[in-house]
């Protein structure tokens, strides 16, 4: 896959420190390295554009490793240098810091884990910009050096203050004077920055600071107008630049398919290269370009996500068989009466539509690969199609038990069950198996009589006695019908569901789908409660009897969800037979890292005023 090739490169020219080294040419194009630097620009821009990528280990590794180093280069008030202080020469330390390596650093760790920039942080940010605005409000200078310093010094750069707003309007912070800088800067066609030879990364900051529909609109015609539909724009790196600001302008068709299959040719050729990115500082007055491999990656990376998310993150298999069971599907359903076929359609079409998030029909195949044993495509597209049909069956029924049926759709519901229960017959035709689907579906209906008996209420009054959820059980077992098509692979392997390997796969599931009810409890407990559902969720938060939920109650839901991802990690570990148990690992993924968002945010305004009250105002050389 590309996306794992191209992480697996990084994490080889990342250094030990966890930066990445860069290197220098004398001309722009051909880009001719001559000299290898250090410095925390490159860690910081790649950091950066990781960020935008979808959550994977290596991914993980490759950030905490950068962020590390870009925490070890910050002042003592939280702005850093081009230079790494790693083999800086005397001629380097002339150089102050300034505020683009500042503010792409701090917005690499907040893309990381939003705690590293603390109020500490924020505070000191805030004073820097104050003491450099050339306005009210923006725009700032770029160099971090008293007003009485030099004119060279003083320049107000398109990029730095694009960089600057990228980090602040995350923040949900705008100032006018900035925004307007920038807006102005569009409307007349003076991008071009100091510090970046091409116009193409002025507008690919630009792109990033929410300025607008507008706005958006001139950027990506600026951006167009640079293209040319052989050589795209130049070079991998800024073709991948010029997709990313046409993405984040709204921009989708040829042009965009066009640049895709030019990236993805030049990774095939090798051609994710050093390019001129940025100007290094002139040593001695002579001008030299900046560029490097990993920064080129990180582009194209970046790139290819936001333009076609699906296709960077899955390989062909996994598309190839999603396309298939759908293609069966709609065979399948073509002779039906056309309303029942709608309704089919309808539901399986917005389930499938999650498969990239909770794999429904691929889940067969990714146990496959985790197995690391070769089953036939025709039999797991046939669960991937049972486990569709079981959640369109289940989807309809549970409407009909939160009171919200169409009994026109009943019928597909009946249809749908009596298909997934073929298939897995057809298909696994193992006597314990098909005595552990019936025993499966009593358990999912017995949860759900449960559920309609003890967790419902009318109106405004609520039971005398909250309902009991215990060990959650009931919540894995209304949904345990997703692990089916798991174990029919396991069965089909010849591995008994009731031995160690089977066992332990069932648990991984049980505190899988537990974890999983539980973050969907959490985001919807205001509707659950207001149509009446007493939920697990819902009933923590009447016994917390707290004034707002978010005070309190989502930090135990934060650990049981923590605690069942942690039990279905282990129980997962414990399944043998099972070569790169990574592909399920993933499942977990999402849920871990919703409960991180939540821990980070309480009293950060608090700790923000407090420190500002408590800190100097002035820089360094600065007089009152």
């Amino acid at each position: 896959m590309v996306y794992e090739t191209a992480l697996q490169r990084l994490a080889q020219l990342q250094e030990k420190d966890g930066g990445f080294a860069s290197e220098t040419s004398q001309q722009q194009v051909p880009f001719q390295a001559d000299t290898i630097r250090h410095t925390t620009f490159f860690t910081a821009t790649i950091l950066n554009c990781l960020a935008e990528l979808p959550r994977s280990r290596m991914r993980d590794n490759l950030q905490k490793k950068g962020a590390n180093f870009l925490l070890s280069e910050r002042s003592s008030t939280w702005s850093w240098n081009y230079w790494s202080g790693r083999g800086k020469t005397e001629e380097m330390r002339l150089y102050p810091d300034d505020l683009d390596d500042t503010f792409l650093a701090l917005s690499a760790l907040w893309g990381y884990k939003k705690e590293l920039v603390t109020a500490e942080a924020l505070v000191a940010c805030t004073k820097l910009l104050i003491s450099l605005e050339v306005s009210a409000g923006g725009p700032y200078r770029t160099w971090l050096v008293p007003s009485s310093a030099a004119a060279t010094w003083q320049d107000t750069d398109i990029a730095v203050n694009a960089n600057v707003a990228f980090f602040l309007v995350r923040q949900e912070v705008r100032p006018l004077g900035l925004l307007n800088f920038l807006y102005e800067a569009v409307a007349s066609g003076d991008a071009l920055s100091r510090y970046y030879p091409s116009k193409i990364l002025s507008y690919y900051y630009l792109s990033r600071c929410s300025l607008g529909p507008n706005i958006n609109a001139q950027i990506a015609k600026e951006i167009l107008l640079l293209h040319h539909p052989e050589a795209q724009w130049g070079n991998a790196l800024l073709t991948a630049a010029a997709l990313s600001t046409l993405s984040r302008c709204g921009i989708e068709g040829k042009v965009i398919k066009q640049g895709r299959k030019y990236l993805l040719t030049a990774q095939q050729n090798h051609q994710w290269k050093a390019e001129s990115f940025c100007l290094d500082p002139a040593e001695k007055g002579e001008t030299r370009y900046a560029g490097a491999e990993a920064v080129t990656i990180a582009f194209c990376l970046e790139a290819l996500y936001l333009t076609n998310p699906t296709s960077l993150v899955e390989d062909a298999y996994l598309l190839t068989g999603r396309a298939e069971i759908l293609k069966t599907i709609g065979e399948r359903t073509a002779d039906l009466d056309p309303s029942l076929k709608e309704i089919l359609l309808k539901v399986g079409g917005k389930i499938s539509g999650l498969d990239t998030q909770i794999p429904i029909l691929t889940l067969p195949h990714m146990v496959e690969r985790a197995l690391g044993k070769k089953s036939t495509a025709s039999l797991l597209n046939q669960l991937g199609m049972a486990n569709l049909y079981g959640w369109i069956a289940y989807s309809i029924f549970d409407d009909f038990l939160d009171g919200e049926g169409n009994p026109l759709a009943l019928p597909a519901a009946i249809w749908a069950l009596r298909e997934m229960r073929y298939l897995f017959a057809h298909n696994i035709p193992n006597e314990s198996f098909q005595k552990y689907i019936q025993t499966v579906l009593d358990n999912l209906d017995s949860a759900n009589t449960w559920e309609q008996r003890e967790a419902r209420f009318i109106g405004l009054v609520l039971p005398k006695k909250l309902p009991r959820y215990g060990n959650y059980n009931h919540l894995a077992a209304r949904s345990f019908g997703h692990a089916l098509p798991a174990l029919a692979v396991l069965t089909f392997q010849g591995i008994d569901i009731e031995s160690v390997d089977g066992k332990a796969l069932i648990q991984f599931f049980h505190h899988f789908l537990i974890a999983r009810q539980l973050n969907d409890d959490a985001h919807d407990w205001e509707v659950d409660l207001l149509s009446g559902q007493l939920t697990a969720v819902v009933c923590m938060l009447l016994q917390a009897l707290k004034k707002f939920f978010w005070e309190d109650t989502i930090e135990h839901v934060i650990q049981k969800i923590s605690y069942h991802c942690s039990m279905a990690r282990k129980a997962l570990r414990q399944v043998k037979v099972f070569k790169e148990p990574a592909h399920l690992l993933k499942m977990l993924e999402p849920l871990e890292h919703a409960v991180t968002t939540v821990q980070s945010e309480r009293q950060k305004t608090l700790e923000f005023i407090d420190v500002y009250k408590k800190s100097p105002s002035k820089l360094d050389g600065e007089k009152e």
